[in-house]
């Protein structure tokens, strides 16, 4: 089937689990209902394309705005993956459902728990890249409650799983993660060198969003250090590229671009502030990078 044509039936694939699931406790074998459904072999592997495609959905219900109804599908998902013991679809299915407690703003220990729920799967698997992705989702909402002790915790846990793993995303996620973290507390000189090295990962992945976030850290931390000129010029740079890219800022990352504004307005002046902001939104990422200062400066 065409890609379309598969989310198209998805509903009512979900749907009809549903009614299994309603008719019968505990819910038939997958097997079964594909049986029923005329399936004559394969049926596992079919089960398991399924639960993948239900996972997949998440983008596309996003876009239409039916979260609800995705919330469905992930649990039809989460069923068959268990029934097939296909333990990386279970924890997918699991930070979804967190993804989604959130999303439809029910209490933050339900998207918690699924989290650890997806952690303890994730652990059994053996596997460090997802293990760390439930870490570092673990220390934002850690981080989102007001504890940044654990938060700090939870994001150097998530580094070390995603270092054995060797995915630079996840690397360069959670030192972006700890230098947020160490700016917000202060730390400057630290934010600074993890914003670097955090950079360093990034410029094999050219991930524009995420080094937008770092130009923020840069801009803060020089600032603080006695360079405001090139912190609003950073920052400047940080904002176009966040524009660039057509994400929507999350409230954490406004609110630090709101912090450095004042700050850096503050220090410098309204015309100073304003011109060297306004420069700064003409810089290309390249034309940025090219003016940070190396790391020991």
């Amino acid at each position: 089937m065409y890609w379309f044509e598969r989310i198209l039936a998805l509903p009512v694939l979900a749907s009809l689990l549903d009614t299994l699931q309603e008719q019968q406790s505990p819910a038939p074998p997958i097997a079964t209902i594909l049986a029923n459904l005329g399936v004559e072999r394969d049926q596992d592997a079919l089960a398991l394309a399924l639960a993948i495609a239900l996972n997949d959905a998440l983008r596309l219900a996003v876009e239409l705005g039916v979260l609800v109804e995705h919330g469905r599908w992930v649990h039809a998902s989460l069923l068959i993956s268990r029934q097939l013991g296909a333990i990386e679809e279970e924890v997918r299915a699991r930070l979804v459902l967190a993804f989604l407690a959130l999303e439809l703003h029910h209490p933050r220990a339900e998207a918690v728990a699924s989290v650890q729920e997806a952690l303890r799967c994730a652990s059994a698997l053996g596997d460090p890249g997802w293990i760390g992705a439930c870490l570092s989702n673990l220390g934002a909402f850690a981080h989102a409650n007001g504890e940044p002790v654990a938060a700090e915790i939870y994001w150097s846990d998530a580094l070390d799983w995603h270092r054995r793993n060797g995915g630079p995303h996840g690397i360069a996620r959670q030192l972006t993660n700890l230098a947020q973290l160490a700016m917000e507390q202060g730390e400057f000189r630290r934010a600074n060198a993890l914003a670097h090295e955090s950079l360093a990962v990034l410029r094999a992945t050219r991930d524009p969003s995420m080094i937008a976030e770092l130009l923020v850290v840069f801009a803060t931390s020089l600032a603080e250090m006695g360079d405001a000129l090139k912190g609003a010029r950073l920052l400047g740079a940080a904002v176009a590229a966040s524009e660039a890219v057509g994400e929507s800022l999350s409230d954490e990352d406004a609110g630090r671009i709101v912090a450095a504004r004042r700050h850096l307005r503050a220090a410098l002046g309204e015309a100073q502030w304003a011109d060297a902001f306004a420069e700064g939104t003409r810089l290309s990422l390249e034309e940025a990078l090219a003016i940070l200062p190396s790391e020991g400066d």
